[in-house]
């Protein structure tokens, strides 16, 4: 197929001539910033994605297509979007499936998802669905199809997802042996091409001899390359085989720690698995002739399976970026997606790609410009700084301004106003988060009317779009004002993906109505109970304000 960025109906050598001229003459502006997620062209097209993606014509049936699409809305702030619901309904009925195979990819994607979501909450449906994933690992290390004419071979692009579920999951716990990530990772070096990218479907030699690949494309390489990088992290080979910069070594780092502290693990928070029959060498050697082929054979623009290969590249960038300690700043690859993206986007709102299907081809062109992977390792506690305890938060900076409370460090008071709070809040990076976690009570509003009502609305804002930590402590914060008019908000927050928020959105209703016996949760509440406790306090609201409307 034959692709061709729009030209605003200008002949190619017309527009060749452009080119020319503003290179050599130095003519049209520079960029006023280098884009990123929050950049109003990209939030625009990430918002129209999501119209697309919330039309009828955008549905999609497949587990893992169900799962990106829920991704989109999950990555940009929205984990209690109903998308999302009906993705955890379709994980949760995966799961309890004991006479229905899915497919590589809809597990790997369906594990990641659950992960990134709350690890906590679908804990058991994450250990179902990763146990089958587990058992379908072939022999020699790979993962591919169970039938047919490729049964014998591993498939490089299922490959990617198995490893993206294990690396997920990793970081929260649950892969403690190094078995399976040492076998797909000897794998990988074994059938990598000699040109130092990947094939189709393996062709394994039986040792680290390189032999021809077949098949050998952009969006195979990004995914053996990025998977090399996850199989590199998993195993604790990262900082010996590259080496990072800035980062303190484990030798010191217990001496900058009070007494009662000790530094867990190394500085991601998680536990290396052995690497065991991985040579190190083999594998840097991997990796650096795969970035090799990449710098020789870079594109954004592909001939098949365009927009699933923008959102490998984002994956392998990101682990790049991870693996090697260091972080580009203007990315020259993510804004020519961006560029790339911007000319491809259909009138409503989404990419048409007949491979991949609409609905999917969306998703993965909306993560690539959330820099989906990046948020994923950013919320695994990858980027906290050098020292992390067993919780996976980081450390606070200053040691000294810590004490213990039930087992916990307790932060001092922060001193910070009622805007400075918000601005912590709204910013789900910012180190003061986890000392405002355990001090809510830092979070008092102003005593200016017009200062105060603007505050409530930025926490309301915060309710319905923030990370789980901002959700619960801006209910905590909405329910001391004991506002009747908030009462649709913490409706609203009891649908809220983390158990956590739920339970604060109920006793925020408990507290505001004096209904201390009003209907709560169960432990594990379902999506349907969930909609019938809404339903209860709905009508419990509706019997006091009978013109209430809700906020869904």
């Amino acid at each position: 197929m034959s692709w061709q960025i729009a030209t605003s109906g200008l002949p190619v050598r017309s527009v060749s001539f452009v080119l020319v001229f503003i290179i050599v003459v130095g003519v049209g502006p520079e960029p006023a910033s280098a884009l990123d997620p929050s950049s109003p062209q990209v939030r625009s097209m990430i918002g129209r994605a999501k119209t697309y993606l919330e039309s009828r014509q955008a549905e999609e049936s497949r587990l893992g297509g169900r799962c990106l699409v829920g991704a989109v809305f999950m990555k940009d702030g929205q984990k209690n979007h109903p998308l999302v619901m009906e993705a955890v309904e379709a994980c949760r009925e995966a799961s309890r499936a004991t006479d229905v195979s899915y497919d590589v990819y809809s597990l790997g994607i369906s594990i990641m998802f659950l992960v990134d979501l709350d690890s906590e909450e679908y804990r058991s449906e994450i250990q179902r669905l990763l146990d089958r994933l587990m058992r379908i690992q072939k022999d020699f290390g790979g993962w591919g199809y169970t039938s047919g004419p490729s049964v014998l071979t591993g498939d490089t692009s299922m490959t990617q997802y198995a490893v993206l579920a294990l690396w997920t999951s990793h970081q929260r716990g649950y892969v403690r042996s190094s078995e399976p990530v040492q076998r797909v990772a000897a794998w990988l070096l074994r059938t990598q091409d000699p040109s130092g990218a990947w094939g189709y479907q393996g062709r394994d030699p039986g040792e680290y001899t390189r032999i021809e690949q077949s098949e050998v494309r952009h969006s195979l390489a990004a995914a053996g390359l990025g998977s090399t990088y996850m199989c590199a992290d998993m195993l604790g080979m990262a900082k010996s085989m590259v080496g990072r910069r800035g980062r303190s070594s484990p030798e010191n780092s217990d001496a900058e720690l009070p007494p009662a502290l000790k530094l867990v693990v190394e500085e991601s928070g998680t536990k290396k698995l052995a690497g065991g029959r991985v040579d190190p060498s083999v594998l840097s050697r991997a990796i650096r002739d795969g970035n090799t082929w990449f710098e020789k054979n870079f594109t954004i623009k592909t001939e098949e399976w365009n927009y699933y290969y923008l959102y490998g590249l984002e994956r392998y960038k990101s682990f790049r970026e991870l693996v090697e300690g260091q972080e580009d700043p203007d990315p020259a690859w993510y804004n020519a997606g961006v560029e790339f993206l911007a000319s491809r986007q259909a009138q409503h709102g989404g990419w048409e790609d007949a491979q991949g299907g609409n609905a999917v081809s969306t998703a993965f062109a909306a993560l690539f410009l959330l820099r989906s992977t990046k948020k994923t390792i950013s919320e695994a506690g990858r980027d906290y700084g050098p020292g992390t305890l067993a919780g996976g938060r980081g450390l606070p900076t200053d040691l000294t301004n810590v004490r213990i409370r039930g087992g916990k460090i307790v932060p001092k008071a922060l001193g910070l106003s009622a805007k400075e709070v918000l601005d912590v809040l709204e910013d789900a990076d910012a180190e003061e988060l986890d000392k405002l976690a355990d001090n809510p009570g830092h979070i008092v509003l102003s005593n200016d009317p017009d200062d105060r009502q603007k505050e409530i609305q930025r926490l309301g804002r915060l309710v319905q779009g923030g990370d789980y930590q901002s959700r619960r402590m801006a209910v905590q914060a909405l329910a001391r004002q004991r506002d009747f008019d908030l009462v649709p908000l913490f409706i609203y927050a009891i649908g809220d993906g983390d158990p956590r928020v739920c339970r604060e959105a109920i006793a925020a209703l408990r507290f505001v109505s004096r209904k201390f016996d009003g209907r709560g949760l169960s432990d594990d509440p379902t999506f349907e109970e969930k909609l019938a406790v809404k339903e209860d306090w709905k009508q419990w609201y509706l019997s006091v304000r009978p013109d209430a409307e809700f906020l869904d």
